[in-house]
Parts: C-alpha cells; structure tokens; sequence
C-alpha cells in the first residue's frame, strides 16, 4: 500500500485562558491524504478546522499545547521536525492560502516582492529570473497585466486579485500539499467560483493534494471526494463527500445540511442549530459535547463519550447514527 502524503493520528491541541481555564481546541482527530487528493474540512467557526489546519506545519500561535498525536508528512514526524525542517515543510511541502488575503499579505510590500520572497527562500530564484518566474505564477493563476500588479502594494488591488497573489505565492514553492482556508470567505460569488475553478486547473496541473477548510457544504459537494465534519474539536463524521451529504448519519451534519441555501425558496429548512457552540471548557471531559444541542439526544449522551463507529470509508461519532 502506497504510503499517504499525510497522516494526522489522534491529534489534540489546547490553549489555556487568562482565567486558567483549558480549552480543548482539537480532540483525538485522525486522517489520511493521498497525493492529489482533495479532502474538505467543514463545520462552524470555532470547531478546530483552523487550528488542525496550522498544526500540520507546527505553525500553532504560542498560546497553543500540542497535547498528544503527531503529523506525519511523507512519513516524517512534523512533532519531531528541528528548524531546519520545518523551513522546507512551511511553503515547501505544504503551501497555505488564508481566507483574509487583506490581513495575510504584508501591506509594506509590493505584491511582486512577496512573490520573489518566497522564491528565494525556497527555491533560491534570485534578481531576473526570481521576477521572470513571478511574472509566470502572476499569468498562471489569471492576474490581469502582471507587470502593473508586480509593482502594485496589496491595498490597490481587489479582494479576488489579493486572493490570486496568494495563491502565486503558495505556488512559488511548488507545494504537495495546499491547504486552503476559507479561500474564498471575503470574495462575492462570482469570484468565488472563479478561485475555486483556478484551484482545480492548478491542482490537475500540478498534481497536488488540496486540504479545503469551509462551514460551506454547498462549496464542498462540488469540489472534494471526501470530506469529515468538525464540532467541538473532534471529527464527528467522515467518508465520501455525496455518501455524507446526501445521507448525513449525525444530527450535526443534519442540521448543517437544512442550513444550506436553496436557489429557490430560501434554506433547506431551518437555518437554527438548537443553540450555541460548545464550550470546551466544559464539554472537553463526560458527555458528547453536542448533547446540549441535539434534537435526538438521550440521558446517556450527556454522561460518556460516544464512541466512532464506521462502516466502511464512513464513520461517525454518534450513540443514534442508524
């Protein structure tokens, strides 16, 4: 069996409040990537997609614990990596596209500069043919006159031109991996729907593997094979992206499909999850930590842990999934 591109084996990652408190942002989670595969990430805000996502590359904010679990990428151990590895992992192996383009592109640097930065830095381009291979990656991912934005600062382009500069820069270090987070959350639909065509042809192209993070299920039925729903910090529900839209095994994933948008007559039903996100605080030990919110929810579910059954590619973390 082929070895995967990346291997995420009951990963757990916490941050302690001011009060003392601790916040269990990512439970136990496991997956798998293969090379070229496209592999989704979705639930709300606040349910670990983000936090997974930056400890892939060991890029978690200095508030955060990695508390149990490891990443391997290529079969090496992201937890163990020195310095000098993470270098070559961080844009190299694995590229990044953040979902606010305005606040991830330095605002002192000219877009052709930050470019030609991350061609040196992994690839060692330099002076002419640093901008020559810029200009490239500039008419690549569909820039209009990359001349003028080669020179332009990050404020005097659009939202979508923003997004196609990083998405340039992800490139530039050639990735085997492109995590794309929330890429297109800031941009109108039709831009949108550009980005993630652009993403496609980059991905046939390049032969890369995409790890798209979205609270967007409509976004995801049109783009990955596979795709797991986060709540609470753990994985409550896996397998292949039609298997688990068109017949979702947890309440969760339930609601989530009802809340999507219809071309006519509005939401597929109610757009109310039946309250407010977990506290982790709280809901990080006992009970299933969507208990509080659950339409189907028995007395047992507020006192253990239910455990993740599966059948086949599917599995789902609910005690009333039949």
């Amino acid at each position: 069996m082929d070895r995967p591109l990346l291997r995420v084996e009951q990963l757990g990652v916490r941050f302690r409040t001011p009060e003392g408190e601790t916040v269990h942002a990512v439970r136990d989670v496991s997956f798998e990537m293969g090379s070229g595969e496209t592999l989704a990430l979705v639930g709300e805000s606040g349910s670990g997609k983000s936090v997974t996502a930056l400890a892939l590359a060991r890029l978690l904010p200095p508030s955060a614990e990695w508390h149990s679990g490891d990443v391997w990428v290529e079969g090496r151990s992201v937890r163990t990596m020195g310095a000098r590895e993470l270098l070559g992992l961080r844009g190299g192996t694995i590229g990044y596209i953040f979902q606010e383009p305005s606040e991830s592109l330095n605002p002192v640097m000219t877009a052709g500069a930050q470019i030609q930065e991350a061609l040196y830095v992994h690839r060692r381009f330099r002076g002419s043919a640093a901008r020559a291979e810029g200009l490239r990656l500039m008419q690549k991912v569909g820039l209009p006159d990359p001349e003028r934005c080669w020179g332009a600062w990050p404020h005097e382009l659009s939202g979508g031109m923003q997004q196609r500069v990083m998405i340039a820069i992800a490139l530039a270090c050639r990735p085997k991996l492109l995590v794309a987070d929330e890429p297109t959350t800031a941009l109108d639909v039709t831009i949108q729907a550009q980005i993630l065509e652009l993403l496609a042809h980059l991905q046939r192209e390049l032969g890369m593997a995409i790890l798209l993070i979205t609270h967007n299920l409509a976004l995801v039925a049109h783009t990955a094979r596979r795709v797991l729903v986060m709540y609470a910090g753990r994985v409550v529900e896996s397998g292949p992206t039609r298997q688990v839209l068109n017949q979702p095994k947890h309440p969760y994933t339930r609601l989530l499909m009802r809340a999507v948008p219809r071309l006519r007559g509005g939401l597929n039903g109610s757009p109310n999850n039946g309250g407010f996100p977990a506290n982790r605080t709280e809901s990080a030990t006992g009970g299933c930590a969507f208990y509080p919110r659950c339409p189907i929810a028995a007395p047992i579910c507020s006192e253990r842990e239910p455990e993740e059954v599966g059948e086949g590619e599917r599995t789902v973390r609910c005690r009333f999934w039949k």
